[in-house]
C-alpha cells in the first residue's frame, strides 16, 4: 500500500508545481528580454531536474521498500529456523538425558553381570575343587581298597598253589583246583572293578608297546585252555597262519583281557561244552593291521533285542531272581569301553532257534617298528627250567614286609635253584643291598619305615647297584603303578597274586642281560 501512496503524492506535487513553473516561463517569455529569456531556461531546468528527482526517489523508495520486505521475509525465515533449532536442542538435549540414564542402567547391569558371573565363577572353581579333591580321594580309596583286596587274595592263590604241589590226595587236589578257580574269579571282578573305575573317571590309559601276536595267542591259549579244562569244555583256538609272525604296536594286556573275558564267558555258559576262538588278520597295509577276533558257543543264546544290552549293561539276557548262571557280567561292558578306547568295534550275534552265539570285535592296530628277526620273551612254561639249568645259585634280595608272602616268594625262587635273601622292610633292604652283592632285587612297593620307592632311590645311589636289576612286586592294580616304579629307578614291574610262570620268566628276561 505505501508505494500507491507516494506515487500519488508524487503525481499531486508535480500538479501544483509544474503548471506554476510553466506560467512563470510563459510570462518570461511574453517580456522578451534576454533576462526573462534566461529565466525561462533556469525554470525549464528546474522543472527537468525536479521531475528528474522525483523519478530517481521515486526509485530509491521502491527498492528500499522491496529490500525492507526481503528483510523482513528473511528475518522471519530465520526466526522460524531459528525455532526449529530451539525444538531441536531442547529434543538433542532430552535424548542426551535418555542415553546418560541408559548408559547409567547399562553401566549398573554390567557391574551386577560382573559381580554375578565373578560369584559364578569362584563357585565353579571351589566346586572343580571339590570334584577334584573328591576325585583324588576316591582314586586314592580304590587303590587301598584294590590293594588291601588283592593282598589276602594273593596269600591265598599263592598258598593254595603251595598246597596244591605238596597234596597227592585226588579229592584235595580237585578241592584246592576250586578253590583257585574261584579265587582267581574273584581276583578278575576286582580288576573289573578297578579298571572300570579308572575308565569312568577317564584314567584309564593304553599301553603303546610292541609285541608279536603270535606269542600273545600262545600265552593266552595256555590260560584259556587251563580255564577250559577246569569246566570240562573242548576250546578250539584258530589263528591265521599270519598271526604266528605278525608284529603290532598297541596294548597287548588289555587286547588279551578282551580276548579272554569273551572266552571266559563262553566257557561258563556253553551247554554243548565247545568253545572256538577265531583270531584273523584282514585288511593289512604297509601301516596298520586290521585285527578280527570272533569267539563261538553254543550255550543259552542271546535274543536279538538283547544283544547290545548285553554289550553295554551289567546283567545277562535272562536278569530273573533264580537265573542259572551268576555274574554281575561287568567284563562285557569293560570289552565294550576297552574296544571303544582302541577306536574298534564290537558287536554280537545270534541265532535263538538253536542258541548259538558268536561274540566278535575289531581293532586296527599299527605294524611294530621292530624287525621279525628279534627274539622273543622266553615260554613262561620253561623259565623255571631255565633258571634251574643257567642261573643256579644266583642270589635274589627279597623286600617283602608279609610272612605269607615271603614263604611263597622264597619257595618259588629256591624251587628255581635260586638263593633268597630276604628284607622284612625297605630300611633293611638297603642295609642289605649296601652291604653285599646280589644278582637281583625284587623290591614290593609298600613296605614299614621305608617303602619301594625309596628304597630303589636310595639303592641306586650306591656305587654298586646302578645297574642291579631290581623287579617291583606289589597288589597295587593301577596303570599309573607301573609308570611310578619305573620313574624310580626300577627295572621291571611283576603284580601279585604272584604266578610262578610269570615270576620266574621276569627274572630270567634280567638274569640273562649282560651286565654293565
Amino acid at each position: 500500500m505505501a508505494v500507491p501512496l507516494l506515487a500519488s503524492h508524487r503525481f499531486a506535487l508535480y500538479l501544483h508545481t509544474l503548471p506554476a513553473l510553466a506560467a512563470m516561463a510563459c510570462s518570461l517569455l511574453l517580456a522578451g528580454d534576454p533576462a526573462s529569456l534566461l529565466l525561462v531556461v533556469l525554470v525549464a531546468l528546474f522543472g527537468l531536474l525536479l521531475l528528474h528527482s522525483g523519478a530517481i526517489f521515486n526509485a530509491l523508495l521502491l527498492n528500499s521498500l522491496r529490500q525492507r520486505r526481503e528483510h523482513e521475509t528473511m528475518a522471519g525465515e530465520l526466526n522460524a529456523q531459528r525455532d526449529m533449532a530451539k525444538d531441536l536442542a531442547r529434543q538433542l538435549r532430552d535424548e542426551v538425558e535418555q542415553r546418560r540414564a541408559a548408559e547409567g542402567v547399562l553401566a549398573a547391569q554390567r557391574a551386577n553381570l560382573e559381580a554375578v558371573v565373578a560369584q559364578h565363577t569362584r563357585e565353579l572353581t571351589l566346586s572343580k575343587e571339590f570334584a577334584e579333591a573328591a576325585r583324588r580321594a576316591q582314586s586314592r580309596l580304590l587303590a587301598d581298597m584294590s590293594y588291601e583286596l588283592r593282598r589276602p587274595m594273593n596269600d591265598i592263590l599263592s598258598m593254595s598253589e603251595l598246597a596244591l604241589c605238596r597234596a597227592t590226595d585226588a579229592a584235595q587236589i580237585e578241592e584246592l583246583n576250586e578253590a583257585m578257580h574261584e579265587s582267581r574269579h574273584l581276583l578278575e571282578l576286582i580288576d573289573d572293578i578297578v579298571d572300570w573305575s579308572q575308565i569312568e573317571a577317564e584314567h584309564l590309559t593304553l599301553a603303546n608297546v610292541d609285541f608279536r601276536l603270535g606269542e600273545l595267542v600262545e600265552q593266552l591259549g595256555a590260560v584259556l585252555a587251563a580255564r577250559a579244562r577246569e569246566n570240562r569244555v573242548v576250546l578250539r583256538i584258530d589263528a591265521d597262519p599270519v598271526v604266528s609272525d605278525c608284529r603290532l604296536r598297541g596294548d597287548p594286556q588289555r587286547l588279551g583281557q578282551i580276548l579272554s573275558t569273551l572266552t571266559g564267558n563262553a566257557v561258563r555258559f556253553s551247554r554243548h561244552r565247545s568253545v572256538s576262538v577265531g583270531v584273523g588278520v584282514g585288511e593289512e597295509s604297509a601301516q596298520s593291521v586290521r585285527l578280527r577276533c570272533a569267539v563261538a558257543d553254543v550255550g543259552i543264546g542271546v535274543p536279538l533285542d538283547e544283544g547290545g544290552r548285553c554289550l553295554t549293561g551289567f546283567g545277562q539276557a535272562n536278569a530273573s531272581l533264580p537265573r542259572r548262571y551268576h555274574g554281575a557280567e561287568l567284563g562285557l561292558a569293560m570289552c565294550t569301553r576297552l574296544v571303544g578306547l582302541m577306536n574298534g568295534e564290537i558287536g554280537v550275534a545270534s541265532r535263538p532257534d538253536d542258541e548259538a552265539s558268536i561274540f566278535w570285535f575289531t581293532v586296527r592296530l599299527p605294524r611294530s617298528v621292530q624287525t621279525a628277526s628279534e627274539p622273543g620273551g622266553p615260554v613262561r612254561a620253561l623259565a623255571r627250567d631255565a633258571l634251574m639249568a643257567q642261573h643256579r645259585g644266583r642270589v635274589i634280595l627279597l623286600a617283602e614286609d608279609e610272612p605269607l608272602n615271603q614263604i611263597v616268594c622264597r619257595e618259588i625262587l629256591e624251587d628255581a635253584g635260586l638263593s633268597v635273601a630276604i628284607a622284612p622292610d625297605g630300611e633293611c633292604a638297603l642295609r642289605m643291598a649296601g652291604a653285599a652283592k646280589y644278582d637281583l632285587i625284587l623290591m614290593d612297593v609298600r613296605m614299614p619305615k621305608l617303602d619301594g620307592l625309596a628304597a630303589t632311590r636310595a639303592i641306586r645311589q650306591l656305587p654298586a647297584m646302578a645297574r642291579v636289576p631290581i623287579v617291583a612286586v606289589t597288589a597295587s592294580a593301577f596303570a599309573g603303578d607301573r609308570q611310578r616304579c619305573l620313574a624310580a629307578g626300577m627295572n621291571d614291574f611283576v603284580a601279585k597274586p604272584l604266578v610262578p610262570g610269570v615270576l620266574c620268566a621276569t627274572i630270567l628276561a634280567w638274569l640273562d642281560r649282560p651286565c654293565g
